[in-house]
C-alpha cells in the first residue's frame, strides 16, 4: 500500500468517526431535549398593593414561644417589645409553567396562602433589636416536572432547584434591602410549606412599605 492509499485509508476512517460521534450527538440532545426544560418566569409577584398590612405588637398579645426559635432566640426569653407587619400576596395563586425543549408547556408548580411579614424583636436584656422578613406560602408541585441536577447520565453544572430573589421596598416603591438566596428544589409529588425568614438590618423596619419577588429556575426534568 503506497503513501497515497494509507492517506486516503486514514480520511476515509476519519469520516467515518465523525459520522459516529455526529450521530451519537444527534441522538443524545434529542434525548435531552425530551425529557428537560426550563422555567417559564411569571410576571413580578408581591404584597397586595391595595390592601394594607396587618399590624400586631406585644400590647395585643405575647408573642407564641415556638416564633424564639424560628429567630434563633433562647426560648425563655420573653419578648416584651416586638411587632409586625404581615401583608396578603398577589398572584394567588402564583403558578410557575415548565417549557419543554422538546416543545410545548406544562404546570411546574404553584404557590397558595402566601404570606409576608416583617417582623421587629427587641431583646430585654440587651436592647438590641433585629429585624426580620418572612415569606411563606403552600407548595405543591403538578406531578409533571422536578428540580433536575442530572439527566438521562448527564450532568449539568449549577445549583439543582429554583431560587427566590426578594425585594424590600419603601412606600414609594424604592428598593431597600434585597435577599437572592432562598434556593428550594421541586419533586414530583410535593405538597408542602415553604418557609423563607431572613434578618435585614433593624433600622429599615419602619420604613418597609411593601415587598416583590421573583423566581429563576434551573433544569426541569420529566417526572
Amino acid at each position: 500500500m503506497d503513501v497515497f492509499e494509507i492517506g486516503r485509508e486514514i480520511q476515509d476512517l476519519r469520516c467515518r468517526i465523525e459520522r459516529v460521534e455526529a450521530g451519537g450527538d444527534g441522538r443524545h440532545a434529542r434525548s435531552q431535549a425530551h425529557l428537560t426544560g426550563t422555567l417559564a418566569r411569571p410576571g413580578e409577584a408581591g404584597v397586595h398593593p391595595g390592601k394594607p398590612p396587618v399590624h400586631w405588637n406585644h400590647h395585643v398579645s405575647q408573642i407564641p414561644t415556638f416564633v424564639n426559635g424560628l429567630l434563633g432566640l433562647p426560648p425563655h426569653l420573653k419578648l416584651d417589645l416586638a411587632e409586625s407587619k404581615t401583608w396578603s400576596c398577589v398572584p394567588e395563586p402564583l403558578i410557575f409553567y415548565v417549557n419543554w425543549n422538546a416543545g410545548g408547556t406544562d404546570e411546574y408548580f404553584r404557590l397558595t396562602d402566601q404570606i409576608f411579614s416583617v417582623i421587629s424583636v427587641t431583646d430585654p436584656n440587651t436592647d438590641v433589636v433585629s429585624a426580620y422578613f418572612s415569606y411563606s406560602a403552600h407548595m405543591k408541585a403538578s406531578g409533571k416536572g422536578y428540580s433536575a441536577y442530572s439527566v438521562d447520565g448527564v450532568l449539568f453544572g449549577g445549583y439543582e432547584g429554583e431560587t427566590m430573589s426578594l425585594t424590600l421596598k419603601d412606600s414609594g416603591g424604592t428598593a431597600l434591602f434585597s435577599y437572592n438566596g432562598f434556593r428550594f428544589s421541586v419533586n414530583c409529588g410535593d405538597d408542602l410549606q415553604l418557609i423563607n425568614m431572613y434578618a435585614f438590618p433593624a433600622g429599615l423596619f419602619d420604613l418597609v412599605s411593601g415587598a416583590s419577588w421573583q423566581m429563576q429556575g434551573s433544569l426541569v426534568g420529566r417526572c
